[in-house]
């Protein structure tokens, strides 16, 4: 599978978990939740409303998606760590292995062993 596959499903993930955060008005009801940013401690602070909460989050996805585009093959085990969904899930649990394909565009590919 190619690494950018990787990432890009991994994006469709993180962009997933920051919009059922966004379609849920209101502080993050689950605290283990990928992008609870202790809102709720700074909301006293901050003066956080519902407004900047939702630029927040916005800015959150944003941030997240650049980051994870800007992954190298390095990180394919911690991305699929992160984001289970963005690899096969027989590769769950496996090792994996990255190597440059002998095509044109010489993709990263992963596989697993």
């Amino acid at each position: 599978m190619k690494f950018e596959t990787i990432k890009t499903r991994a994006v469709r993930a993180f962009t997933d978990m920051v919009n059922q955060e966004l379609a849920m008005p209101g502080w993050p009801s689950n605290p283990n939740a990928p992008v609870n940013l202790s809102m709720k401690a700074l909301a006293a602070d901050l003066g956080m409303t519902e407004t900047i909460r939702r630029e927040t989050l916005n800015k959150v996805l944003e941030r997240g998606a650049a980051l994870i585009r800007n992954w190298d093959v390095r990180n394919v085990g911690k991305l699929v760590k992160l984001f289970p969904t963005a690899a096969p899930s027989s590769w769950r649990g496996k090792h994996l292995q990255a190597y440059i394909a002998d095509n044109e565009s010489s993709d990263w590919m992963v596989t697993t062993s």
